[in-house]
């Protein structure tokens, strides 16, 4: 079975209208190492790998 994705958003867009907790992406709040978690192989929007290659062009 496929997620889906748009009903899903729908589903968190209406809880957070209601002021109810939603849980963001990524790493959690007060973890307690969150950098190891992290690496450099992640992947990026284009337009930041834009500024992180054009950076380090320079």
């Amino acid at each position: 079975m496929k997620p889906n994705f748009p009903q899903q958003d729908i589903k968190v867009a209406a809880k957070i209208e209601k002021g109810e907790p939603v849980t963001a992406p990524g790493v959690p709040q007060g973890y307690p190492e969150p950098a190891k978690l992290v690496t450099e192989d992640c992947i990026r929007a284009a337009e930041e790998e834009n500024r992180i290659v054009e950076g380090a062009a320079k």
